[in-house]
């Protein structure tokens, strides 16, 4: 499993909740963690990383 399944997963009932726009931030979080893990990707701000691609 990966980080963004298990996110999912643990958000689920927020999800529901949402109708399925709490997606859109646990996207963000996993980029922004990519974007900590490497040096050659970059996101400024989370306004970014939450649009839509």
């Amino acid at each position: 499993m990966t980080l963004r399944w298990v996110l999912l997963l643990l958000t689920l009932p927020l999800n529901i909740l949402t109708l399925g726009l709490f997606t859109f931030v646990v996207n963000a979080i996993v980029l922004k963690i990519a974007a900590k893990l490497m040096d050659s990707f970059s996101i400024k701000g989370w306004g970014p990383s939450c649009s839509p691609s």
